[in-house]
């Protein structure tokens, strides 16, 4: 029989035959196996590995694409992006850039020094949008791609800025059947 701490799985979690009701010092009690299951993300693997794990900080080359994947704080079971954490831990990297504390998105650059993806037009040095399909604003839109939503009022085909209304429309007194979503 093993006895397991909740600091010596990944999650803090395990499953096994005949488990006890933790203590007051936090273990879990005496197991019958000695496999360790991290439950939110299916990690399998013996109870020395996970030990190792968590000692080192460092996954095995052998391990699982599941085991490398999830976070190593105790108790998150979100997927990891880097150094083993997810990006709620601080699995990201930070600006490149001298002075600059943004996180980075692309080639180590935050969106203000350069990181991103740029728009797929020819000849456009912009950054693409999350939702503009690759697209800066202006080029989504001549590509019919809708970035932000209309104008709430019929026939105007002016963006939404406030109220669901755009800036000619956002003083207009709200009457019946002058919304689109009046009708």
């Amino acid at each position: 029989m093993l006895d397991v701490s909740l600091a010596d799985t990944p999650c803090g979690e395990t499953t096994g035959t005949d488990r006890n009701d933790a203590n007051d010092t936090g273990t879990v009690g005496q197991l019958q196996e000695s496999k360790v299951q991290h439950v939110d993300c299916g990690l399998k693997g013996d109870l020395e590995r996970s030990q190792s794990i968590l000692a080192t900080g460092v996954r095995s080359p052998t391990a699982s694409r599941k085991e490398k994947s999830c976070c190593r704080v105790l108790g998150c079971s979100t997927r990891a992006t880097v150094r083993g954490l997810c990006y709620a831990h601080g699995g990201y990297y930070i600006c490149k850039t001298e002075g600059c504390t943004k996180r980075a998105i692309s080639r180590h650059l935050c969106r203000f020094h350069g990181g991103g993806t740029k728009c797929k037009s020819d000849g456009c040095e912009k950054l693409g949008l999350p939702t503009g399909k690759g697209f800066c604003y202006k080029h989504a839109r001549e590509n019919g791609i809708q970035v932000k939503p209309n104008c709430k009022i019929e026939g105007c085909t002016n963006l939404r800025q406030k109220f669901g209304r755009c800036k000619r429309h956002r003083d207009v007194p709200i009457e019946s059947g002058t919304d689109k979503n009046d009708k």
